[in-house]
């Protein structure tokens, strides 16, 4: 059994730094709360096909090279590495593998067991595959996600999934199997994974 976790909004703190890529390339003047939904497409005014070429573009600059971890996502994940295998499970392309791999071995060596990609923006037309197929098949108990779709199908389907707070999944409707993490700590009022993972 494993313990699955998403990578980007979840370890990787990648939306700054594309956000930046994206206001340098593209003279835009984005912020974080325009982000509000995860169709990133629909924020930049253009079409799926054009945003998968942008987002690889992006994977390929110096500011994809430059992400650093989610605040507390760290101390986070060596907590959670005593409870209980860990995977990574992210909806990047595997088209970045050998980055994905490079990043994850910087910021948290050693304490990931597999990498699988769901693929959601492939620029080869590999179809995406859905992140409760991929818990099942590597075994995974619970999932943490910021994705609405993702984590709604991983508790529909038996995953206990804990939702990453983030601003586009605010009107989210936490089902069973469901519970929404307020960051890595939290607080008191607003729990954190390590306090919802124990």
């Amino acid at each position: 059994m494993a313990i699955a976790v998403d990578l980007d909004e979840v370890l990787a703190y990648s939306l700054k730094s594309e956000i930046e890529w994206h206001n340098f390339i593209h003279g835009t003047n984005l912020k974080r709360d325009d982000f509000n939904l995860v169709e990133y497409w629909k924020i930049w005014g253009s079409t799926r096909d054009e945003a998968v070429k942008k987002i690889l573009r992006y994977m390929n600059s110096d500011f994809f090279d430059a992400i650093e971890p989610v605040p507390g996502a760290v101390e986070g994940i060596d907590y959670l590495f005593g409870l209980d295998q860990l995977v990574v499970i992210t909806g990047r392309t595997d088209e970045v593998e050998k980055k994905t791999i490079d990043w994850l071995e910087k910021y948290f060596p050693q304490k990931f067991t597999e990498l699988l990609f769901a693929n959601s923006y492939s620029s080869l037309g590999k179809l995406p595959s859905k992140k409760s197929d991929l818990c099942k098949l590597v075994g995974a108990h619970t999932i943490i996600d910021d994705s609405p779709s993702y984590a709604t199908d991983c508790a529909k389907n038996g995953i206990r999934t804990v939702l990453f707070d983030n601003v586009w999944n605010q009107e989210t409707i936490l089902i069973p199997n469901m519970r929404r993490a307020y960051g890595w700590k939290g607080c008191k009022e607003k729990p954190g994974v390590i306090n919802l993972i124990k």
